[in-house]
């Protein structure tokens, strides 16, 4: 006969289930922000898609295979025999352009969030404190 659990395991198992359940039922667009913190968020995940390494990244998965520096940004050599050691050392022609031009058309509107997450603020408007803006 299988072990079973002891039923004070088994309904706090049941409660965190639940719990977790209802923490994932609903998710939230960015429409649900006050037109200030919304404009912030959209401003920071647009400044974020135009650096350098999210450009760099982006190439790269559209690319198929990472460049050899950052495949082996690792202590170890991972892909012993993979033509990765020797030939990718540079994303392949136009890479660059398609990654920039799919951030170009993409829109943060069509990102959604886990309610649990929240995008409502905690308190307060949007204020600069020492360079940074602030929420809350």
């Amino acid at each position: 006969m299988p072990p079973t659990s002891p039923p004070a395991a088994d309904d706090k198992r049941a409660a965190a289930t639940e719990t977790l359940g209802a923490a994932q039922a609903r998710q939230v667009s960015l429409d649900e922000l006050d037109g200030e913190h919304r404009r912030l968020l959209v401003r920071a995940i647009t400044r974020v898609l135009c650096t350098e390494p999210a450009e760099l990244t982006y190439a790269q998965i559209i690319d198929g295979l990472p460049i050899g520096d950052v495949a082996f940004d690792v202590t170890t050599r991972p892909y012993a025999g993979h033509p990765i050691n020797d030939a990718h050392e540079e994303l392949c022609p136009g890479m660059l352009d398609k990654a920039r031009e799919f951030r170009d058309g993409f829109s943060p509107d069509i990102l959604t969030f886990d309610e649990p997450v929240s995008l409502k603020p905690a308190r307060g408007r949007p204020h600069m404190a020492g360079g940074c803006w602030l929420l809350g």
